[in-house]
């Protein structure tokens, strides 16, 4: 789903809502940090592909930073903790093979 949403794809049909779900996966991938959420979302495929109006929507101070804000706030896990559980993981099995 990330790929489709980075490329453009609109799932909801909703300009809120697409943008919230876009962030949502940002905030994976850019680990919570609503400045990179953001810096990611304004150069990605999707906001190009967006009409004039909605680009203003997204350049007001609150818009863009209440919703990465909201989608940092309720993430269930980042890729840094991703692969910081993975590399746990792997040391962990090497210990039990020795």
């Amino acid at each position: 789903m990330f790929a489709a949403l980075w490329a453009g794809q609109r799932r909801y049909g909703n300009e809120s809502s697409d943008d919230q779900a876009f962030l949502n996966k940002l905030a994976y991938w850019r680990n919570a940090d609503p400045d990179a959420m953001i810096a990611a979302f304004l150069q990605s495929p999707y906001f190009a592909q967006k009409d004039d109006e909605h680009k203003r929507k997204c350049q007001r101070a609150d818009y863009l930073a209440n919703t990465a804000k909201k989608a940092a706030a309720t993430v269930y896990s980042t890729a840094k903790a991703g692969f910081e559980r993975w590399q746990r993981n792997r040391r962990q099995e090497r210990s039990y093979a020795r």
